[in-house]
């Protein structure tokens, strides 16, 4: 009889509230599939990872609000780039989800090139519309599927649906 092997998953993951509904979905992804966590802050997702015995990969924040220089804020997104890449090629997932955050950008943008599935999820914030990432993700079609937590955002023929909530 063949073995089957577990799904793994890169949950790319930032802080604020998205962490903790991305908190509540690895919880629930974790009986189901081997988890890696790539995440923004170290310091603050190193407790949640060891509390659920997941690895974490570490992949820089592209976005700093105070910077100006359009150079400076090219090379950070590279460098973010980059590192999602890597932990990409490290971990070698079966999908990449994210949740609600920004950060989902430079991780679908390396997996989508290798087939690999990306899957956002819209924050439960998101009531009447979507975030500014859920439609670029959209437009662009860098996110196989786009879930909401609200059904009047679902939107099918845009590949956006509402399955229920994270939370």
């Amino acid at each position: 009889m063949a073995s089957t092997r577990r799904k793994r998953i890169l949950l790319a993951l930032t802080g604020g509230g998205h962490f903790f509904q991305a908190q509540q979905l690895a919880r629930q992804l974790q009986s189901q599939a081997d988890l890696t966590l790539a995440v923004t802050a170290e310091w603050q997702a190193a407790p949640v990872a060891q509390r659920l015995g997941v690895p974490l990969k570490v992949v820089p924040p592209f976005q700093n609000y105070g910077e100006r220089n359009p150079f400076s804020a090219l090379a950070n997104f590279l460098k973010s780039l980059m590192a999602a890449g890597r932990a990409i090629s490290h971990v070698k997932p079966d999908a990449v989800i994210a949740v609600g955050t920004n950060v989902s950008l430079p991780h679908f943008l390396a997996a989508r090139p290798r087939g690999i599935p990306c899957i956002f999820i819209e924050s439960i914030t998101r009531v009447e519309t979507l975030s500014a990432t859920a439609q670029l993700l959209s437009r662009l079609r860098l996110a196989n599927r786009i879930y909401v937590q609200w059904p009047e955002l679902a939107d099918p023929a845009r590949r956006i649906f509402y399955e229920g909530t994270v939370l």
